[in-house]
């Protein structure tokens, strides 16, 4: 989001912060543009409107924002993979796809709201919002399917994006739900370290995706 110490930029970026919390918490279609406004602490109340003009382009407005941080953790790992002359394994090509999400939600900033405000638009979808998710995320889709397909050249291309797809489904859910391994017949499950747990996570993901 933007840092500029510009007051409408720093009252944009309050309003996309309150938003994305307000959304992840309550759901869309159950938030207000005024409890944004409020939230946010803005002085004007049509500050959401001003900004944003309406609901959807605010949607629209924190997909960017939040796509945006993906790519910046993302960097260009992902193409660096593409260039290399031997083909990168299934882990190794899940990993530099979904580390940036990981490192979203811990993000200091927005921390597991992100998560929870993504999943919550393939539960209950915005068609312009899914639009641009889909935009947005479109170029790296394809290039992981190439990167997957260099290390499984015998891999049906049709049964790997349905398992990529799923992939995706599980990494939101299992962000989202990291707190739930707190409670299990094993006890507590977390590791306590990003670092010790992101790689039982990312072989989880290639043992599906390789099957």
């Amino acid at each position: 989001m933007n840092t500029s110490n510009n007051p409408a930029s720093l009252t944009r970026q309050q309003l996309l912060l309150a938003a994305l919390r307000l959304f992840a918490e309550n759901g869309i279609h159950a938030v207000s543009l005024r409890s944004i406004n409020q939230a946010a602490g803005a002085r004007n109340s049509g500050a959401v409107h001003y900004h944003f003009d309406n609901k959807t382009g605010l949607l629209l407005a924190l997909v960017d924002d939040l796509m945006d941080r993906i790519a910046a953790y993302r960097g260009d790992s992902l193409q660096a993979l593409a260039q290399r002359s031997e083909p990168a394994s299934v882990r190794e090509c899940l990993d530099v796809f979904y580390r940036p999400n990981w490192l979203l939600h811990f993000d200091p900033e927005v921390g597991g709201v992100s998560t929870k405000f993504l999943l919550l638009h393939q539960m209950t979808p915005v068609p312009e919002v899914q639009q641009r998710l889909a935009q947005r995320a479109s170029v790296n889709w394809h290039l992981l399917e190439e990167l997957l397909l260099r290390a499984m050249p015998h891999k049906d291309r049709g049964m790997l994006r349905i398992h990529i797809g799923m992939s995706w489904v599980g990494v939101l859910n299992g962000l989202a739900a990291l707190d739930l391994m707190a409670v299990t017949p094993f006890g507590d499950m977390r590791t306590g370290s990003m670092d010790q747990m992101l790689p039982a996570f990312q072989q989880y993901l290639a043992a599906g995706v390789s099957c």
